[in-house]
């Protein structure tokens, strides 16, 4: 069987779509163990493509169901945890990494010109990004 290109494209488009939807619905989660009928709230998908992408999170194991006061709520395993990265969560990690290689870029300069090439620039560069992230979350 042949495919087209338009095939692939659709099926692309579909995988991009599905992708959104598992990391949406792991964010909200990732906020507040939720309900089916929350989940379909908060995230405007329809009660079929929810209850799909719940079993598949199940079943990778990024999901468990618990009841509390009789709600059979939806909640992150730990796995699950790991795996809802918020937008803000990924932006910020790319500034940070900017900011690292700068950072690196001119320590090795600094200790090209001193005379000391070989001094590894990693540990104290790791903790000076600590200190920035600490200093920008205050800063908030």
């Amino acid at each position: 069987m042949v495919v087209s290109g338009k095939d692939k494209m659709t099926s692309n488009y579909q995988k991009v779509v599905w992708e959104q939807n598992q990391s949406k619905i792991l964010q909200l989660l990732n906020e507040q163990p939720l309900t089916f009928k929350q989940i379909i709230e908060k995230s405007s998908l329809s009660r079929s493509v929810v209850n799909e992408h719940l079993k598949v999170l199940e079943e990778q194991g990024l999901i468990k169901k618990e009841y509390k006061d009789s709600k059979l709520l939806n909640m992150l395993t730990e796995k699950g945890r790991v795996m809802a990265v918020s937008e803000e969560d990924v932006k910020e990690q790319e500034i940070i990494e900017e900011d690292f290689l700068k950072a690196e870029a001119i320590f090795h300069r600094i200790v090209k010109e001193k005379g000391r090439p070989g001094l590894d620039a990693r540990p104290l560069l790791f903790t000076l990004c600590l200190i920035y992230v600490k200093m920008k979350r205050q800063g908030e």
